[in-house]
């Protein structure tokens, strides 16, 4: 997030928010608590929610349907083109499943980096671990100069 609004110039920040939700593993109660505060204002607004982002080379977006049918979700997708050495897939919540903060917004959509497994299933390593602790600057490069790119295009 910080080297988002880094990145960001002051007219751009004047029309973005970012909010940093709390007890995410205690069902999700601080992104409950604000949609719940800001009802009426949150019900049209766009959000992505970044979650176990800094470890993986495949880069989910998991879309809530009022998301997939917003003009901001295309943009999104549009705006990254150069994957590098990531693998993007932009999904529907009903292609897969995030227990995540964005669940919570009508427009949410979900960041997530995974790794595969032998078998090819996608998952979050070691995540509620101790062993929780690895972040990959090139994935923070990679998600933050595209959503910035983003931001740009709305």
């Amino acid at each position: 997030i910080l080297n988002i609004i880094d990145s960001l110039s002051k007219d751009e920040l004047n029309d973005v928010s970012f909010i940093l939700f709390d007890n995410e593993e205690k069902g999700k109660k601080g992104s409950k608590a604000f949609f719940s505060d800001y009802k009426d204002n949150m019900k049209e607004c766009f959000l992505v929610n970044f979650d176990c982002v800094g470890n993986g080379d495949n880069i989910l977006f998991i879309a809530e349907e009022g998301a997939v049918s917003s003009p901001k979700y295309s943009i999104l997708k549009d705006s990254f083109e150069d994957k590098g050495k990531f693998r993007l897939d932009f999904l529907s919540h009903k292609e897969a499943q995030s227990n995540s903060d964005h669940k919570n917004f009508p427009l949410g959509v979900a960041c997530i980096a995974c790794k595969k497994n032998s078998m090819g299933l996608l998952y979050t390593p070691h995540i509620h671990t101790s062993k929780d602790v690895v972040v990959s600057n090139e994935n923070i490069d990679f998600i933050s100069k595209n959503i910035v790119s983003f931001i740009s295009k709305i």
